[in-house]
């Protein structure tokens, strides 16, 4: 079941809990832009990233992007992270800065531009 949840800037706390409780509930979020509208799931929720799969299509071999709040998030994704990316982040977050970084081998393969081959194993 779809439901619209209206808001205007700034967002009102219940439309925040709204939008969370629906994240946490395997559901699928359409946030509007400046320019078109993003969808938005739970990175670690594989039902989610399944059905965000099934409306997107066709994605193979090219991994959804995680957006991140803040350094305790991306600490959840990735096994280490750069000096370089570490002195980045303190730099400019918050802000517009995009990183692209090895994610851990734990993590769906929808948010993971690598595949497991036969044996298993992790393959570029």
């Amino acid at each position: 079941m779809a439901s619209v949840l209206s808001f205007h800037v700034p967002v009102s706390p219940h439309i925040i809990v709204q939008a969370v409780a629906c994240v946490q509930a395997g559901g699928v979020l359409a946030i509007p832009t400046d320019s078109f509208y993003a969808l938005a799931v739970g990175a670690f929720q594989p039902s989610a990233l399944e059905r965000l799969l099934a409306i997107k299509g066709g994605r193979q071999g090219s991994p959804f992007p995680v957006l991140v709040g803040d350094l305790s998030q991306v600490e959840r994704l990735i096994e280490s992270i750069p000096d370089v990316a570490l002195k980045l982040m303190e730099e400019f977050w918050p802000g517009l800065l995009t990183l692209v970084l090895p994610a851990r081998s734990t993590l769906s393969p929808h948010t993971d531009r690598r595949s497991k081959d036969n044996r298993g194993e992790a393959t570029q």
